[in-house]
This record gives structure tokens, sequence and C-alpha cells, in this order.
């Protein structure tokens, strides 16, 4: 597909080139909430060009289960893990006073500092923080009218979900 004003280039097609495999979840940083997830991915893209490498292949993104959280073991193929979702970047989360609320007493009972500075990924630990957030910003969404939630009823009516 052509895009006006976008090269698009396969790195691939060319004699040689070389990229890096980044587990999403071990991009760990000091703003995530224990597992590395969308955002921090925004720096190795910065990485990966700044070494002059041409690609990143990650590994399935797919939802798993927090007791086994294998990549290649996902439940559906339908759909991306919530650990990948950056809390702080959703807009119902940012807008949730429950949600914001939790997020604080996470944080102040030290929680998601443990969870950013455990040597080991504690998936099923994460799964529970952002699951509870996530369940407080749609209780929020389902109350408000307006923006995102007259586009996300516009969808519904028009896939007839």
């Amino acid at each position: 597909m052509d895009v006006p004003g976008v090269e698009i280039k396969n790195p691939l097609s060319s004699a040689r080139c070389a990229g890096v495999l980044a587990p999403l979840f071990s991009l760990r940083s000091a703003r995530n909430h224990g597992i590395g997830d969308i955002r921090d991915l925004y720096a190795l893209v910065d990485w990966t060009g700044r070494q002059g490498l041409s690609f990143i292949q990650l590994l399935p993104l797919s939802p798993l289960n927090p007791e086994s959280p294998y990549p290649y073991s996902a439940y559906s193929a339908f759909g991306l893990d919530l650990s990948v979702i950056a809390l702080d970047d959703v807009p119902e989360v940012r807008d949730s006073p429950a949600a914001q609320g939790l997020l604080q007493e996470f944080s102040d009972r030290g929680e998601i500092g443990a969870l950013r500075a455990a040597p080991r990924l504690d998936y099923a630990r994460v799964d529970i923080v952002k699951r509870r957030v996530l369940r407080e910003a749609h209780r929020h969404f389902a109350t408000v009218s307006g923006g995102r939630r007259d586009a996300f009823d516009a969808y519904r009516a028009q896939e007839e979900i």
C-alpha cells in the first residue's frame, strides 16, 4: 500500500540487516507498573535507531494466564494481554477518580515500587493491579456520556454487539 509522503522500506530486502528481539515484558522502567508496556517500546525504538539497527521483533502479546505466563501459550489469539497496557495512557484511567485513587493506594503501600524493583517479574501481581485499575476505569466509563463513550456506543450499535 502506498502512503503519500511515507517511504516504506523493508529492511529484510537488503543484503544485510540487523535487528533486536525483545520481549516487551522485559522493558521495565521507572514509570511502568512492574512489567514493560507499550509506552516502554518507544525507548527501545529510539535505542534501536541510534544503534543503526533496522527492526524490532517482539514476542507474542496475546492474552496470557498470569499463573503460567508463557508468550506461546496464550489462551486467545484475539486481543492483547492486559499487562502491555500503559495505564497512564488510558484516558478513562486518568479521568476516573476511583482508578486514580487505587493507583495512589498501590503506590502509597509501596506495591508498585516493589513490582518495579523485584528481581523477577510478578505476572500474577501485575495482573491483579492492572485489572483492578482498569475495572475502576471501566466503571467510570460506563457512567459518562459524550466523546469516547458516544463513539463506543455507536460502534456497538453498528456491530450489533
